[in-house]
């Protein structure tokens, strides 16, 4: 199974690079944004920043502690 999954993801990387002029027909379809669509962006995300930053500390801090706790408990023996 793993291996028919890695096969397939290999298979649809090299034909999916292998297309002449797709990165041509990409680039037409799509325009460069303007200034106010990157303003727009930008501000996204500091907003959802706003937000993540704290979670991620407090995640982070919450698994440092139980860390220290884990440690205290066992007096640093590794065994």
């Amino acid at each position: 199974m793993r291996r028919t999954v890695i096969a397939l993801v290999l298979v649809g990387l090299v034909l999916g690079t292998g297309v002449p002029g797709a990165r041509a027909i990409d680039d037409e379809l799509h325009e460069e944004p303007g200034p106010a669509a990157s303003l727009g962006w930008g501000m996204a995300a500091v907003a959802t920043n706003l937000g993540y930053f704290p979670a991620k500390m407090l995640y982070a801090l919450g698994g440092g502690l139980v860390g220290l706790m884990a440690w205290g408990v066992t007096a640093g023996d590794d065994q």
